[in-house]
């Protein structure tokens, strides 16, 4: 029996924790090391049940909640998998709301998706818990961004039998194209077919539709106005004198250019009535492409420039840069961004016509391209369609899978559609799998 009484363990005790750190690190080791080996095995359990303690479990919610929103959504899944307990807390607090809320509500992503049918139905019919919502989209929308960055998109691809598809658009429903073979066929988004519009007399380039027309340009120099509702032509325009290569309109005016060097803009009374405004003059060369917002035009052109224009006709500025003739641009807020057959995309600001940067990486002329916040996409007679961030001008994807020269891209938060000389239509779809789950 030792004959040290409990009481002097005790003011030894409290002697030690008296001292300084570095001299009771001192003394336990002095200890430790003077300890028969069987009995460090019992001090071993003893440090490590100490060091393992759940504190987590043992905050009030609204701690935990604080501690957690420094985890990112990564981490916070690996908490998930520690233990039930873990699990309950990480989906029970408002972490995925804070996550949801600073990151994900205020992007085109989620205002996107959360417009999409299936959303819609997904939440009507499940009537989920919010926290289930917000974890979900939440992970869902991160993995989204992953996919534009670093992902390979699932391609679906089907021909349209038209010798060459030049131009598209489309929705949630519907793709609209126009084919060399004078005809505007619509497909729905599984690649079927539902009809064709015939009328022109030349190939389709360039249209644009909203919910109750469909306006079209042609190598036949016409403009035809069809009817979504009864599938006719209602009007036709008549004011260029070579091929209609592009347009574009709102509300309130259509813009349209052609081959014959010159740009009109018209004035849109009804869907079937049109009134000629002007005809805007100073390109050398044809117009392959035109953009505007409601302030300002903007046209390139095959003689090396990019002009901007106000809509009443007056010429503002003139952009110049690219070496070679200018195949596409779009226009949107700020920024203008341009593609050449000298195989470079430039990006402008609209107000001072400054060259921005210039992105080089396709081999052949850039025939269409499209661009938001986040990204520019573009097309190229290389057969590629890349993925560039905009804000910094770095490669991230490079598509193959057209068997000819790309002719058109668009793009949503979710995928891109594109369009070629191959006759076909490819959908890039960069949506995470499963993302809305079978049930709450």
């Amino acid at each position: 029996m030792s004959d040290f009484q409990p009481s002097q363990k005790r003011a030894l005790l409290q002697q030690f924790a008296q001292w300084t750190d570095d001299d009771q690190v001192d003394f336990a080791t002095g200890i430790l090391q003077t300890m028969r080996p069987n009995l460090l095995g019992q001090v071993y359990r003893v440090i490590t049940n100490t060091l393992q303690k759940d504190f987590l479990t043992e905050l009030p919610y609204e701690l935990v909640d604080c501690v957690l929103t420094f985890l990112k959504a990564r981490e916070l899944l690996t908490c998930a998998l520690v233990c039930r307990a873990w699990h309950s807390m990480v989906t029970r607090t408002g972490v995925w709301r804070i996550l949801f809320n600073d990151e994900v509500r205020a992007s085109r992503a989620w205002r996107d998706f959360s417009s999409l049918e299936s959303t819609k139905r997904w939440m009507h019919m499940y009537k989920p818990t919010w926290n289930i919502v917000y974890k979900t989209f939440y992970v869902g929308m991160k993995q989204l961004q992953q996919n534009w960055e670093h992902g390979v998109p699932t391609r679906m691809r089907f021909l349209c039998n038209g010798d060459g598809v030049y131009c598209l658009q489309y929705d949630e429903h519907k793709i609209v194209i126009g084919n060399r073979d004078n005809n505007i066929k619509v497909y729905d988004m599984a690649g079927v077919k539902q009809y064709e519009l015939a009328g022109h007399t030349g190939s389709v380039l360039c249209l644009q539709y909203d919910n109750e027309k469909i306006i079209s340009g042609s190598s036949d120099s016409k403009i035809r106005v069809w009817s979504l509702a009864t599938r006719s032509c209602v009007a036709i325009l008549d004011r260029h004198e070579q091929s209609v290569l592009h347009l574009r309109f709102d509300k309130q005016f259509l813009v349209t250019c052609s081959k014959d060097h010159f740009i009109c803009i018209w004035k849109i009374d009804s869907m079937n009535q049109y009134t000629f405004l002007r005809r805007l003059e100073g390109h050398r060369a044809a117009v392959n492409v035109v953009d505007f917002d409601g302030r300002l035009i903007v046209s390139g052109s095959g003689d090396r420039t990019i002009k901007v224009w106000t809509t009443d006709g007056a010429l503002v500025r003139v952009l110049v840069g690219h070496s070679r003739g200018i195949a596409c641009l779009q226009f949107r807020g700020d920024y203008i961004v341009s593609g050449s057959s000298d195989e470079s995309i430039r990006v402008w600001n609209v107000e001072t016509g400054e060259c921005l940067r210039t992105l080089v990486g396709h081999r052949g002329l850039i025939r269409c391209l499209r661009f938001d916040e986040s990204y520019i996409i573009t097309g190229s007679y290389d057969q590629k369609i890349m993925v560039w961030d905009f804000k910094t001008g770095r490669v991230l994807q490079t598509l193959m899978g057209h068997e000819n020269r790309v002719f058109r891209v668009q793009f949503d938060s979710f995928k891109i559609i594109s369009s070629s000389q191959d006759d076909s239509v490819c959908i890039w779809n960069f949506m995470p799998q499963n993302i809305l789950p079978i049930s709450n």
